[in-house]
């Protein structure tokens, strides 16, 4: 709700397009919960009412400024979700209204069916959906990267076909329940969007703060990923390196490792 309508590392403070919330809850099934509005976070109180109730290992959370031209309504909002997946994109896809009906051609067709709005973010994940393949087969960390980088590689490759000078911004969030992996990547030479971590063995909250514990433990018992610090410690963060991914395995463990495309 703060960073919706105070973010710091934005060239403007407001990201008022829309919320969503996204969770896994596995004594009841592999599958996430998704719960997104094209409303402002700071105009309803759902936000704030789910995350007081909620009880999960893993959740997601985004606010949303839509790129120019993209309409303003649920279906574009994240996160996007499909079997046990859960994504979320901070970026734009240059160029993406001439790029669009390329990329849905190379798509198989249950990929293309998993579409439900307009948005290149969710172009994006059904490209990833083609590339993890099936969902129900045993996944690792690193082929959770490996689809993701495929991903970006693939955007890279189609917008380099159309014009080279269109930089993309690909700050991708992917999970399946068990590990996760976000990527902060750029092309042409250019600066991704800002992208955090901070991780130790206890997050707590105090007030409308909180502070992360024991930030020299490995592994962590808890990681938390965001655009911007969340917590009023600076010492408690870290910044992704520019073109990297960052995964966080089962255990809670945390690797980055460099995008090369």
């Amino acid at each position: 709700v703060a960073q919706s309508s105070k973010s710091e590392e934005m060239s403007q403070p407001f990201n008022g397009d829309g919320f969503g919330m996204g969770w896994y809850t596995p004594e009841i099934d592999a599958d996430p919960c998704v719960v997104k509005a094209p409303a402002p976070a700071w105009s309803t109180t759902n936000a704030q009412s789910l995350s007081t109730k909620i009880r999960s290992g893993l959740v997601f959370a985004h606010i949303r400024a839509a790129s120019p031209g993209l309409a303003v309504q649920q279906t574009n909002c994240h996160p996007f979700s499909s079997g046990p997946f859960l994504f979320m994109h901070n970026g734009s896809v240059g160029n993406f209204a001439r790029l669009r009906r390329r990329l849905q051609q190379g798509l198989s067709d249950p990929a293309f069916e998993s579409i439900r709005g307009t948005t290149d973010s969710e172009h994006a994940f059904a490209l990833f959906l083609d590339l993890i393949g099936d969902a129900g087969a045993p996944r690792t960390p690193a082929s959770l990267r490996e689809a993701l980088v495929a991903t970006i590689a693939k955007l890279t490759e189609l917008a380099a076909g159309d014009d080279a000078s269109v930089a993309l911004y690909l700050n991708f969030a992917v999970t399946d329940g068990t590990s996760t992996v976000v990527s902060r990547f750029a092309s042409g030479g250019k600066s991704p969007a800002s992208l955090h971590y901070s991780a130790g063995t206890r997050y707590v909250v105090d007030g409308e703060d909180g502070d992360m514990l024991g930030t020299d433990a490995s592994p962590f018992g808890a990681v938390m990923v965001a655009s911007e610090p969340l917590t009023r410690r600076p010492e408690d963060w870290k910044a992704v390196p520019e073109n990297h991914t960052l995964t966080v395995d089962a255990g809670r463990r945390v690797v980055m490792d460099p995008i090369r495309v």
